[in-house]
């Protein structure tokens, strides 16, 4: 400890002493140095280690006495001390001109030792006179560690006192050696041996037990403080040594629970050693006024690069500008008549629109449990159910709720009864499975009775079995994994029927011709149809593009997209071009007029819409002949997602609607029911297949 002590006395005023040499030399200081520069430091340092304790025994908690002839206490370890060395690497991070924080890795190896009190006895001889026993325990140990360490340096202190750096941190240790060595031996100034003829005994080697702090097995952690001065050396003082001493206290017992027994062993230190640190910002610091200079030639730099970047902004000025205008705007209706100055007729259309449904619950192989896909509702929900509520769903998403829409009409018609049909196929893993078959029935019959209150004695229960082709592939056979549905009450099976109100705009397509010009080249463009609808502003369209731009744009106006305007105020068309000078084209705002469809020419209007399969027999529309009406401008459109439907189909069809063949427009569309269907995922649901098939029945009039 003295040496540390005179070593770190030397430093200081060795430091004291360059430091107003260097500052008389040196006129001028270094450029400031810039935050958040990672610097590195590696340390190696000297340990003196001072032990706290108060325990008896290991492992603790052992209270019988060590020799019962003698008083417990005068083998309680009272002190220890230790010495080694440690070391560390780590970077630091500067946190303001006087402060920064570091974190090192660091590696301690001391070695100490632990004394009890003196033991003195008085013991007699043979001849009659006395001789002394001196015992004392000792204890060897090796508290090896690894760990972390948090140091902030501070130096606030005004020059010539700048290189002295004050510490405060906190360091977490585990202990990665942890043997000890424990014996009673007797001084010097004892006579004779003990009982064992020698002058050592109850000797033992072996490791400390594990403890937990913070639930860390090993783990210890002490506070620091200390002083260090610093000298810089090197071009532009990039690297400097340190002779530091640090002062740990420890945290926390060696041990757990030790407090609570009375006993406590805590490890204190002093720590002497230099320490080398490497300033990576200072590489190519500048003095002060070279940093001023600097700053000064950067600064004329930059007023000479903006004013040719204006003049060059002058000249492109003068050679080409950026200019973009509305040409024109031209309705398209329904036949692909183009109207000049289009004023846009808005009609509120009633629709009527059936659905198709398929009476059939699938289930897993193997499995009678009603899958998750099926909608199941709570009591609660059931209160709520409507058919209504579907209006606004795909027809495979409807079909979901199958055993929802036969609860609801069952409790709607209480005369009415089902057939519940289970199959069972002579081949494949379910081959003949008849018991199988009755469970997947029962499922269904359970949830009816159990949600929708339908009485068993309403739902007759039958299996039936299939018999396939040997060789049908499994996605096949999925089919006959399902129970059937079926009833002799027409409206139990009718199909799903929605009416309400759907806008249509007339003309329903806008084509919009534009004039765009950019000396520098379009950067980007947008065109944006807007309307205020009282409380708002409602985009109803957009299209936008980059670079390059069409001579014409089409805005499509459907109830589907939102995008009919609201009667009672204008459409706007808003162009916006941004050239690559970041310019921006000024385009006056043109307006459409909105109105409301002609009310003689709306009350003609009907829309009657149904959705159903190819070979399906019932009737397409829930409505009448008289309801449909005989108007020679009727005509409706066919919209399949699978394969075109046959000539007999669109025939029979024809003639149902009392139209002429010619009448009756085919449109193919790529995804006509629920977006699921195309899903890897779903694409094996034997439903799906049903609904691929699926064909839209549209009739409009007008």
């Amino acid at each position: 400890m003295r040496l540390v002590a005179y070593i770190f006395l030397t430093a200081f005023a060795a430091q004291s002493i360059f430091l107003v040499k260097n500052a008389s030399a040196q006129s001028v200081s270094l450029a400031p140095s810039s935050i958040g520069t990672v610097r590195l430091s590696g340390s190696i340092e000297f340990l003196s280690q001072f032990h706290a304790v108060q325990f008896l025994n290991m492992p603790l908690g052992v209270r019988e006495t060590i020799d019962n002839a003698e008083p417990n206490t005068a083998y309680t370890f009272r002190y220890g001390m230790g010495t080694g060395f440690a070391g560390s690497i780590g970077a630091e991070i500067p946190l303001a001109s006087w402060l920064s924080a570091g974190l090192s890795l660091r590696v301690a190896l001391p070695q100490a030792m632990l004394r009890s009190d003196t033991l003195r006895t008085l013991v007699g001889r043979a001849d009659g006179t006395e001789a002394r026993l001196v015992s004392l325990r000792m204890m060897d140990t090796y508290l090896h560690t690894i760990g972390t360490e948090l140091l902030f340096r501070a130096n606030p202190l005004p020059a010539p006192l700048q290189g002295v750096n004050l510490y405060a941190g906190l360091r977490g240790d585990i202990i990665s050696r942890k043997d000890y060595y424990v014996r009673e031996e007797m001084l010097p100034e004892s006579d004779g041996g003990f009982e064992n003829g020698l002058r050592v005994r109850r000797e033992k080697r072996d490791e400390l037990p594990e403890v937990r702090n913070w639930g860390i097995a090993n783990f210890n952690a002490a506070a620091i403080g200390g002083l260090g001065v610093e000298f810089e050396f090197g071009t532009n003082r990039v690297f400097s040594i340190e002779v530091r001493a640090l002062a740990d206290i420890g945290v926390f017992n060696i041990f757990q629970r030790m407090d609570a027994q009375g006993e406590f062993w805590r490890v204190n230190s002093i720590r002497g050693g230099i320490a080398l640190r490497y300033y990576p910002e200072r590489e190519n610091a500048l003095t002060e006024i070279e940093y001023r200079l600097r700053k000064i030639q950067d600064m004329e730099r930059n007023v000479v690069t903006e004013r040719a970047r204006i003049q060059e902004d002058l000249r492109e000025l003068k050679q080409s500008g950026i200019a973009a205008s509305i040409r024109r705007i031209v309705g398209i209706d329904e036949t692909g008549k183009e109207l000049e100055n289009p004023v846009i007729r808005v009609a509120e259309i009633q629709t009527v629109r059936t659905q198709e449904w398929l009476p059939m619950v699938f289930f897993t192989e193997r499995s009678s449990v009603i899958p998750a896909r099926y909608r199941r509702l709570t009591l609660d929900a059931v209160k709520r159910f409507g058919t209504e509520t579907l209006a606004k769903q795909e027809p495979m998403r409807s079909y979901y709720h199958l055993l929802n829409i036969i609860g609801k009409r069952l409790q709607e018609q209480t005369q009415a009864s089902v057939r519940l049909t289970g199959y069972t196929c002579l081949v494949g893993a379910e081959r003949n499975d008849v018991n199988l078959a009755s469970e997947r029935v029962r499922s269904v019959r359970e949830y009816l009775r159990a949600t929708w209150g339908i009485s068993p004695d309403r739902m007759q229960e039958n299996v039936e079995r299939v018999s396939p082709p040997e060789n049908t592939p499994d996605s096949l056979l999925s089919e006959y994994r399902a129970v059937r549905i079926s009833s002799a009450n027409p409206e139990i099976m009718r199909p799903l029927e929605f009416r309400g109100v759907v806008k249509t705009a007339s003309p329903s397509t806008l084509r919009i011709d534009l004039d765009i010009r950019a000396g520098v080249g379009i950067k980007d463009w947008i065109l944006e149809c807007t309307q205020f609808d009282g409380q708002e502003i409602k985009t109803l369209n957009s299209i936008r593009g980059r670079s390059e731009y069409p001579s014409s744009v089409y805005l499509n106006m459907s109830n589907e997209a939102g995008s009919v305007p609201n009667t009672g105020s204008a459409m706007s068309l808003k162009l916006d071009v941004t050239d690559f000078s970041n310019r921006n084209a000024d385009v006056p705002q043109l307006e459409i007029e909105v109105v409301p469809e002609n009310a003689a020419v709306q009350s003609r209007k009907r829309l009657y819409s149904s959705t159903i399969t190819p070979d399906s027999s019932p009737a397409v529309f829930s409505t009448n002949s008289q309801t449909l009406g005989t108007s020679n401008k009727r005509f409706a459109t066919l919209t399949f997602a699978d394969a075109e439907p046959s000539p007999a189909f669109c025939d029979a069809l024809a003639a149902r609607l009392a139209l002429p063949r010619t009448a009756l427009r085919l449109v193919a569309q790529k995804q006509f029911s629920d977006g699921t269907i195309s899903t890897a995922r779903s694409e094996h649901l034997p439903e799906v297949k049903f609904y691929q098939r699926l064909v839209r029945v549209d009739v409009s009039e007008e």
